[in-house]
């Protein structure tokens, strides 16, 4: 369907809206580019690993399990794929990755602490998730709520309830008001949301073994095999059995769910409890380095573990063979240039590669674009309001109706898109 010139401003409820927010007050503090755009996810990716960090050293009470289990999630492949935007659902999954893992960390301050404190920040930063994404950003009560029951403690239930309200102070108001303000809208996101549990959409589908395949690409070959050493080890470790009931509790309900329950498969469905994982591959490194005595063997050992991790060559390679991406570089340049190649009053721009429209406005902000064109019906009254009209040229099956080629002002644009 073609667009139409003066129809209503879409809406679009598919995603809760606090990645898109943290973007918008980026552009807002430090100018509207690329860069701003996605500096909020290049910010929340570097505190991500400080979080790991963090939450190794509770459990291990190592420095040094600490320090690799930071370094593999700086260097984690998969994660700098999200925030170069190289990787689906990008800079949302990396703000619900960090909102999941800060309530898991900030849990576990509480556990270590005791301080109510940190279960109210357990609270808002598992809000946040769910005003990211949705209610897997609840991830952390699951432990939370088994660990209060088995504890038959009224402190910890009220303690638990402060935590529980904070979450929903922070993700309900918004959901009254697109219930209040788009309703029907509202209500069929939230069904769709939930028939990806139970319905394949979008074609993708996927064995229960989709994400053990997905292990290379999430922790590197090599790397996955000592993330199961690691596992291993940790059940029959006797410090701090508490925290590492909770993170593999976390770890094995994601897995198993979106791998026997959820039948829509996606490769960041699971990427959530990555960084938790990250803990225990780095346990399992740890052991491995005690049995290895020569100093420099042992680096070489971490060296080979992160570049595994990062695999740059993948990366590279990825991007040298994206014939896709070589498409958007150069329409991206276009677009970039647009006014130069636009004569003086033309602001109205159509023929755009499908949802390049939005880009092409990102770049040129009081241009209007269409992808596709605009509805051959609008034209008579355009003619007689005197809107000018510029098109790229057919490119595939980009090809404008014969109705444009009588329209008296209409410039066809000299540099082609893809």
């Amino acid at each position: 369907m073609k667009p139409t010139v003066g129809a209503a401003i879409p809406v679009w409820l598919h995603k809760q809206p606090l990645f898109l927010w943290q973007s918008a007050l980026s552009m807002k503090l430090f100018g509207v580019s690329v860069f701003t755009l996605r500096l909020p996810s290049v910010f929340l990716a570097s505190l991500l690993s400080l979080l790991v960090y963090r939450i190794a050293l509770l459990y291990s009470r190592q420095n040094v399990v600490g320090l690799l289990a930071a370094s593999l999630m700086a260097l984690n492949q998969y994660q700098l794929e999200l925030v170069a935007g190289a990787q689906g659902m990008d800079h949302n999954d990396v703000s619900f990755t960090f909102y999941i893992v800060g309530s898991v960390w900030a849990y576990l301050e509480y556990l270590n602490s005791g301080k109510l404190s940190f279960a109210i920040l357990a609270g808002l930063l598992s809000g946040c998730a769910v005003l990211t994404k949705w209610l897997v950003g609840m991830l952390v009560f699951l432990p939370w709520v088994l660990i209060t029951i088995w504890s038959r403690s009224g402190l910890k239930w009220r303690v638990l309830l402060f935590g529980l309200v904070t979450a929903v102070v922070i993700f309900l108001p918004w959901q009254l008001y697109i219930l209040n303000r788009f309703h029907s809208l509202a209500l069929y996101e939230y069904r769709y949301n939930a028939r990806h549990v139970w319905e394949v959409l979008e074609g993708h589908a996927g064995k229960w073994y989709f994400y053990l395949k997905l292990f290379p690409d999430y922790f590197g070959k090599l790397g996955s095999l000592i993330l199961a050493i690691g596992v291993i080890l940790s059940i029959f470790r006797k410090e701090d059995r508490l925290i590492r009931n909770v993170l593999l509790l976390m770890l094995a309900s994601v897995f198993l769910f979106f791998s026997f329950v959820a039948q829509t498969k996606m490769p960041s469905y699971v990427f959530i409890v990555v960084p938790i994982a990250l803990v225990f591959l780095a346990l399992g490194m740890h052991l491995i380095m005690k049995q290895i005595p020569n100093p420099l063997l042992k680096v070489l050992f971490i060296l080979i573990v992160l570049l595994d991790t990062w695999k740059p060559w993948i990366s590279y390679q990825n991007r040298k063979q994206d014939t896709d991406r070589a498409r958007k570089i150069h329409n991206t340049q276009v677009y970039k240039n647009l006014k130069s190649l636009l004569p003086e009053g033309y602001r109205t721009v159509v023929n755009v590669t499908s949802f390049e429209d939005v880009e092409l406005m990102f770049f040129n902000p009081d241009i209007n674009a269409y992808h596709w064109w605009i509805d051959t019906n609008e034209l008579p009254r355009m003619i007689q309001e005197g809107v000018r009209i510029a098109a790229f040229r057919a490119h595939g099956e980009y090809v404008l109706p014969e109705a444009y080629q009588s329209y008296p002002n209409l410039y066809l644009i000299q540099e082609e898109i893809k």
